[in-house]
């Protein structure tokens, strides 16, 4: 429609642009809300990112987040049904998570009979959710495509009436986008704490009442736990202690129902290899000494399996290969490429040893859902776990992972000092502490996950 403008006394005729559509704007693509596992309550501070580029990402209050982009500029709608990105979430104190999130485009396909220029009524394999007034972008793609405005539904079945005809042939099975946008909301994001030692010194109490003496050989062991905040608040008891700490942490999602079984895992004699270069935390390949009696995909299984830097327990790390590569024999140095990334930083000159897993025991089932990086997972029950050093973990698309495994028990030593290994994801541990001939005690401890390593002094009557 033209429009009149009058300036210093002339008149302008002029016909406006036509609106842009919809999909043509700037809209929020995803929102969502990152939250505390153990309190429920937002975070406060926080850092939100996309791996894909031309995608805008906006913190807000209360925890709360949006990616946006115009959507027909970012994702062709006539090239993909749908799209995926990669969300990630950081934050002080939490394991860093990833959503992966599909947009759909919500491609619908032309429909028998094809539309013959220049008809104006077309035939959709679905005309659900479509309106009067609703711009179409009909396919193919490219050079064939054209818009047009819906007039009205009808009149048969999954048949629109355009407003103005086709100019363009548009083939059956071709996709028709209309321009609507829907933000998609995700669930909460829950973060999970990162673990935390529990360590202290168990003593008695002197017969005069000044001073204490440490008990060596007191046991201290997590016998029940509570979840979340809102449980302690609630002075609900405590769930049964069916917790265990993995070194290094999970290196995959594993869900409900994933399996966690003891698997030793022995080292071959004879055959360690020394790492050459340096390794960072999230590295997937290493360079070795020698490619010596390493096998890997496409060979039959069973496959290699290194044990990395074995001589410092806190970075000591289980991993399967996947491929060898390098100049020369295999006695010469070369590139192992690992299953997992790593979870530690490894020096120059650490050794590289081959292990043999032994059969695994009857597998127990994971009562929880587990992130990477999670040191303390949920399973089943706890028997024959007290006595094992090595577990095998799997379930998923992801490759079986090792681990070294310790339950929530210490001993004290001589001077009386004992450490608990990394927990998290727990409000408060209800711990026994035993001295024989001296009376138990039992007490309740809130973990501070804003300290690495938490003190408590257990002290007898």
């Amino acid at each position: 429609m033209a429009r009149r403008i009058v300036v210093d006394s002339f008149a302008y005729d002029f016909v406006p642009d036509d609106p842009p559509a919809l999909a043509d704007r700037t809209w929020s693509l995803v929102q969502g809300r990152v939250i505390d596992e153990i309190t429920g309550e937002p975070l406060t501070a926080m850092t939100v990112s996309v791996a894909e580029p031309e995608l805008g990402v906006k913190t807000g209050a209360g925890g709360t987040y949006t990616v946006f982009a115009r959507p027909w500029h970012r994702f062709s709608p006539l090239d993909a049904p749908s799209y995926t990105i990669s969300i990630s979430i950081e934050a002080d104190g939490y394991l860093p998570a990833t959503r992966l999130v599909t947009i759909t485009t919500g491609q619908r396909t032309i429909a028998a009979p094809a539309p013959v220029v220049p008809t104006n009524v077309i035939t959709l394999s679905s005309t659900a959710g479509l309106v009067s007034g609703q711009l179409l972008l009909l396919g193919p793609a490219g050079s064939g495509q054209e818009r047009r405005t819906i007039a009205s539904i009808g009149p048969a079945a999954n048949q629109v009436t355009l407003a103005a005809p086709v100019a363009l042939p548009h083939p059956v099975g071709v996709p028709v986008v209309a321009d609507a946008f829907v933000p998609i909301v995700l669930a909460d994001t829950a973060m999970h704490r990162v673990g935390v030692s529990i360590r202290g010194r168990a003593v008695r109490r002197n017969a005069t009442g000044i001073g204490t003496q440490p008990i060596p050989g007191a046991t201290i062991s997590v016998q029940g736990l509570w979840r979340s905040a809102q449980a302690v608040a609630q002075h609900l008891p405590p769930v049964p202690g069916d917790g265990v700490s993995l070194s290094p942490g999970l290196y995959a999602v594993r869900s409900v129902g994933s399996t966690l079984a003891v698997q030793g895992l022995p080292v071959v004699p004879g055959d360690d290899k020394l790492m050459l270069d340096p390794a960072s935390a999230g590295e997937t390949r290493v360079r070795v000494s020698n490619r010596l009696n390493l096998v890997f995909p496409p060979a039959p299984p069973p496959h290699s399996v290194l044990c990395i830097d074995p001589d410092n327990a806190e970075l000591t790390e289980y991993v399967g290969i996947t491929a060898a590569d390098g100049l020369g024999a295999v006695t010469e140095p070369g590139n192992v490429t690992l299953e997992h990334q790593l979870c530690a930083d490894h020096r120059r000159g650490v050794r590289v040893q081959r292990v043999a897993p032994l059969a695994a025991s009857l597998p127990k089932t994971l009562t929880d859902a587990g992130a990477p990086g999670d040191c303390c997972v949920f399973v089943s029950n706890l028997a024959g776990l007290a006595a094992a050093a090595t577990v095998v973990v799997t379930g998923g698309p992801a490759p079986r992972e090792y681990h070294n495994i310790h339950t929530f028990n210490a001993v004290s030593d001589a001077d009386g000092y004992f450490r608990l290994p990394p927990i998290s994801r727990v409000a408060q541990v209800r711990i026994d502490a035993n001295a024989p001939p001296l009376a138990p005690m039992t007490f309740d401890y809130q973990p501070d996950y804003a300290r690495r390593e938490n003190w408590i002094d257990v002290v007898f009557p």
